[in-house]
């Protein structure tokens, strides 16, 4: 009686689930390939993420090292700044995904003064004056 028990408790271990409304085995191989898969990219998404937000941080310090100064440094430094005390936070977080969101206007400001600064010092000599 004891070995029946002890085999019955041991198959229910190991059994695959039991589907009532039709009576047979489902099984759960599919499912857990497929949660596995989702898993995968979710980890390739958040690192691609993360190495996207690095690569818009480190421009972000690049625009303002090279071309601050004039009528925006203090506006640039304030971007500049904020981008790293974010960089901290959602590193905490791991939320790269909402960084790259948060990253985006700025780095469109850095780029829009970087354009405006580049046509101020291009700007040709005065040839009336």
């Amino acid at each position: 009686m004891t070995t029946h028990k002890i085999l019955l408790i041991w198959w229910g271990e190991f059994s695959p689930p039991f589907n009532a409304t039709n009576g047979r085995c489902k099984s759960t191989y599919k499912s857990r390939a497929e949660e596995t898969n989702q898993s995968i990219k979710q980890l390739e998404t958040m690192k691609s993420n993360e190495k996207l937000a690095k690569e818009m941080h480190n421009e972000i310090w690049y625009i303002f090292n090279r071309y601050s100064g004039y009528d925006y440094n203090d506006s640039m430094l304030c971007q500049a700044q904020g981008s790293s005390e974010a960089w901290d936070i959602y590193e905490e977080n791991g939320d790269w995904e909402g960084l790259v969101k948060e990253y985006e206007p700025c780095l469109k400001y850095m780029r829009h003064i970087k354009k405006i600064r580049i046509l101020q010092e291009s700007i040709p000599e005065e040839f009336y004056c």
